[in-house]
């Protein structure tokens, strides 16, 4: 419950973040093309909300907003030029059909558009660095429960000692090789662990040819 907690508490950081940059390019290049649109811009404000309110939503279709620990920082790149592009799609069309397009600047829009992309993207980039520096460090790190075979846990530990970045920590192991002990300490951890626990994830790490055993230990929770 309160990993899901503080996830739905960062989707919705983020979601303010990605408002934020929105709106606050579009006022900075609104203010820089003062002279070109009229002294009461109220059109320009509202079009700028709708875009700040409308990228984090289309950002929340596409899975923006999910934990890229761990994951490509060119994934989470393209995740959000797709969602920006849905974005501007979606506003063009509305303004089209609605046929308000003459009332705003046409290098406001463009440079507006563009701003919130490159962004968008700096600050995405630098805080995936800033976040990985601080991984590697010993911050912000994710308790791991592994269970699964022995030579997978010895696999799996010197992957992650190559990879400090992306802030796993094996904490606690189920290791053995007769499923009946593996059950056994699973069902004793699932009634130690019915209101609180210490560990952030659950890895399973078994052959294909073991699926038996991972339904098995998937039911168990």
């Amino acid at each position: 419950m309160l990993r899901n907690a503080n996830n739905d508490m960062l989707r919705m950081v983020m979601r303010g973040f990605d408002a934020a940059i929105a709106v606050s390019v579009g006022m900075f290049f609104l203010w820089c093309f003062s002279a070109r649109i009229p002294v009461d811009p109220v059109e320009y404000y509202l079009l700028i909300i709708a875009g700040g309110l409308l990228l984090p939503a289309i950002g929340e279709t596409f899975g923006l907003y999910k934990p890229w620990r761990g994951r490509s920082v060119f994934s989470m790149f393209g995740t959000y030029v797709a969602s920006w592009l849905v974005t501007v799609l979606l506003i063009s069309v509305f303004l089209v059909m609605t046929q308000s397009g003459y009332i705003y600047s046409r290098l406001w829009m463009g440079f507006s558009s563009i701003g919130v992309l490159v962004t968008g993207l700096f600050l995405r980039g630098a805080l995936y660095i800033y976040l990985r520096r601080l991984r590697a460090s010993g911050y912000n790190l994710k308790s791991v429960l592994f269970i699964g075979r022995p030579e997978n846990l010895a696999h799996v530990r010197k992957r992650l000692s190559g990879m400090p970045y992306v802030g796993y920590r094996i904490d606690r192991t189920i290791v053995h090789d007769d499923e009946a002990q593996v059950m056994k300490a699973v069902r004793q951890l699932v009634s130690d662990s019915a209101f609180q626990r210490n560990f952030n994830e659950i890895w399973l790490s078994y052959p294909l040819s073991d699926g038996s055993v991972v339904n098995r230990l998937a039911d168990a929770w």
